[in-house]
């Protein structure tokens, strides 16, 4: 039995856009927008704005668990990306976001009888149109810019399944989901015990302040705590532990930039295998490890630039649109003149310069000039000062921050996993094609290589 989703909608209005006033009559409310959906599908809400919208327009664009958000225009048809992105609104996302939330203008609010349609299986359904990219039938392309036709789409799409196969079928997709974001999370929480980490040996020096003042350090074993000073000596960054010593990136690092191979020459990028990075890559990441690119070079394309194929375990921060992206590569990789690369250094790990780099950005990007957009050079780069502790302390911080990041890699590579095998999956279980057994055992077995 098939139904047209038009005949299932209750509720449908245009997105409203706040006006920054705080004026009376005006309430703040998160607003969501089409560029706006993917993130929030990754479990990222931290684009999205907070504006004052008029009281009277709020309840009849409020958001609801249940309701259906649609991109209706942004796109176009040169850039490849396609309108018509769907958001199955849920508690979670309400909650995160403060409760009160409504789309913006170039979104729309669907609201289907939750009797009738699952609206997170209608969400599902839509992702498959993206990915077989049946949505651009929906789409006007007149003007430049797509817009997308709802009417048209609500009235042309119907459900194959029924009610009760929907809903399970999005159990299943909705908790691959959600181990997906798990290990999202998990990332987050591995990557700031790090950084609460080096803040505390590195920027507070809680170790030497306990040991300075007679105590124990707090939560550090005695051969930890053996290897830091106790007492702190003066030096042109002010107070540092003894035996520290102040240095420059420069002097401490061999600082390595990129290029770009001439993008007509077909002899350095068709059949090209090798890693190529730009900054638009470093943007996509969710944590600071760089394990993909979009693009590949051939090996006449790593060889035009200088500083040719740079080992697993650089450490790489976009120089430029915007300063300050950073990641530590898990594989050998190429780069565009977008960076400044800090290969594998002797006695420093990696872990450590990220977080170092990651500390420094307020100098780091004090240091940038540019007169269009922000740029900081190597030569502007490497005289910034910096404090260098014991090769032991290192030493012992890579030991106990590596394996983090050793972690992060791998649920990376996992959450990638988990999307390409939904995506595979997806067609079929739609369709109803694949029992939701067999889905299960296929992504248990992923789980468990």
């Amino acid at each position: 039995m098939t139904c047209k989703l038009s005949d299932l909608v209750i509720h449908q209005i245009g997105g409203g856009w706040g006006e920054e006033s705080s004026k009376d009559g005006f309430k703040r409310v998160a607003v969501i927008r089409g560029t706006d959906i993917p993130r929030i599908k990754d479990g990222d809400f931290s684009s999205v704005p907070f504006r004052y919208e008029k009281q009277s327009k709020i309840p009849q664009r409020l958001l609801q668990p249940g309701d259906l958000i649609i991109e209706v225009s942004g796109g176009s048809a040169a850039s490849g990306q396609h309108t018509g992105r769907a958001l199955h609104i849920t508690k979670e996302i309400l909650s995160r976001l403060g409760g009160e939330v409504i789309p913006a203008s170039f979104c729309k609010l669907i609201r289907l009888d939750q009797k009738e349609a699952v609206s997170g299986y209608c969400s599902y359904f839509i992702d498959l149109m993206h990915i077989t990219k049946e949505i651009a039938v929906f789409e006007n392309q007149s003007t430049g810019i797509s817009n997308f036709q709802t009417s048209k789409f609500l009235e042309a799409t119907e459900l194959p399944l029924s009610f009760e196969a929907q809903k399970a079928v999005c159990e299943f997709l909705s908790k691959v989901d959600g181990l997906r974001l798990h290990l999202r999370y998990q990332n987050t929480a591995l990557e700031a015990i790090a950084q609460r980490l080096f803040r505390s040996w590195f920027v507070n020096f809680d170790p030497v302040h306990a040991k300075a003042a007679g105590k124990e350090p707090e939560a550090m074993s005695a051969e930890l705590a053996v290897l830091f000073p106790g007492e702190f000596e003066d030096s042109e960054l002010g107070p540092i532990p003894k035996g520290w010593s102040v240095t420059t990136f420069g002097d401490a690092f061999d600082i390595k930039g990129g290029a770009t191979p001439s993008t007509s020459e077909p002899l350095y990028w068709d059949g090209g295998t090798h890693a190529w990075a730009t900054p638009k890559d470093m943007s996509s990441l969710a944590s600071k490890v760089m394990y993909r690119t979009e693009r590949q070079i051939t090996a006449a394309g790593v060889a035009k630039i200088s500083s040719k194929a740079l080992p697993a375990g650089t450490v790489l921060m976009s120089s430029r649109a915007p300063v300050g992206y950073l990641a530590i590569a898990k594989a050998p990789i190429s780069i565009n003149q977008g960076f400044i690369a800090i290969p594998p250094t002797q006695g420093i790990p990696a872990s450590f310069t990220v977080e170092l780099l990651a500390q420094k950005m307020p100098d780091i990007k004090a240091n940038a000039g540019g007169t269009t957009f922000a740029e900081i050079s190597k030569t502007q780069f490497r005289p910034i000062k910096w404090t260098r502790p014991s090769d032991k302390v290192l030493e012992a911080f890579g030991k106990l921050v590596e394996p983090l990041y050793a972690q992060v890699h791998g649920n990376c590579l996992l959450v990638d996993s988990l999307a390409s095998l939904r995506d595979l999956l997806l067609p079929r279980l739609i369709s109803g094609q694949l029992s939701l057994e067999e889905a299960e055992q296929v992504v248990e077995e992923a789980m468990a290589a």
